[in-house]
């Protein structure tokens, strides 16, 4: 079966290709269905079938809304096989220093307040992403995720490059409603290799169709944006080494892509 090739821009992103694979005696395609633009960025300070709806990562019962318009990380996109969220990452503002540290995204702001402090509590969730698969066949498919390259500023404060910066994805775990048995959710998704494509969720041949979630952190809500070290979301980190941050914003894409992983013929 083949699908048509989607893309989609959202606001740290994919990019599509086609692998052949040997199985048994016959060879097949893996073609890409579908693959979404994501956005990564950081600035420093001086001195230091229908559309896929979005879902809870910690309760896939229900359906979550992102209340980040000027950044979404959803896209709603028509389609069986379909990539329904992938996460933008804003790592704040942080301070330059000549020694290695260890930065943190900001987890997704989300408008179901659980709080009369919407401002602080109760309205965020662990950043994810979500497939949904719908085609009612025995096909399997794949996630992946590259960094294509290294942060940079912009072309206005002359591309400077964020030397030795390390994105990766950390307390990954697989969240769904329906039957996860063959469905699997990368624990670590680390970028060190730039322009190479690293597996975030797969699913085997025969595994069931419906939403599956990679969410990376847990259950914690509460998060105050002034003062993130009160409430830390530890889960997606970025590694500048020290001396590199000059006092300006750097930014780079993410690039999604989702493969479908068809039944091998005889």
């Amino acid at each position: 079966m083949k699908f048509s090739k989607l893309r989609k821009f959202a606001s740290v992103a994919m990019v599509a290709g086609m692998v052949v694979v040997a199985a048994g005696t016959g060879v097949v395609s893996a073609d890409t269905v579908d693959s979404k633009l994501s956005n990564a960025k950081v600035v420093f300070n001086a001195g230091g079938g229908g559309e896929g709806d979005p879902e809870d990562p910690t309760d896939p019962e229900n359906p979550l809304d992102p209340d980040d318009p000027d950044d979404p990380d959803i896209t709603h996109n028509n389609g069986e096989l379909v990539l329904v969220v992938t996460p933008n990452l804003n790592f704040g503002l942080q301070k330059t220093s000549v020694s290695d540290q260890t930065v943190w995204a900001q987890p997704l702001k989300v408008s179901d307040n659980h709080s009369p402090d919407s401002s602080t509590k109760g309205n965020w969730e662990p950043k994810y992403v979500q497939v949904k698969n719908d085609r009612g066949t025995a096909e399997g498919w794949k996630l992946t995720v590259k960094q294509n390259e290294q942060f940079k500023t912009s072309s206005q404060d002359g591309s400077k490059e964020l030397t030795g910066a390390v994105l990766t994805f950390t307390n990954g775990s697989l969240s769904s409603n329906q039957n996860k048995t063959g469905v699997t959710a990368q624990q670590t998704v680390s970028l060190a290799t730039l322009n190479s494509s690293v597996v975030v969720m797969d699913a085997a041949v025969g595994s069931s169709d419906g939403n599956f979630i990679n969410k990376f952190g847990n259950q914690q809500k509460d998060f105050d944006p002034n003062d993130p070290k009160k409430y830390p979301h530890e889960n997606i980190s970025l590694f500048i080494k020290g001396g590199s941050a000059k006092k300006l914003a750097y930014s780079t894409t993410l690039d999604w892509n989702l493969e479908n992983v068809p039944v091998p013929q005889p």
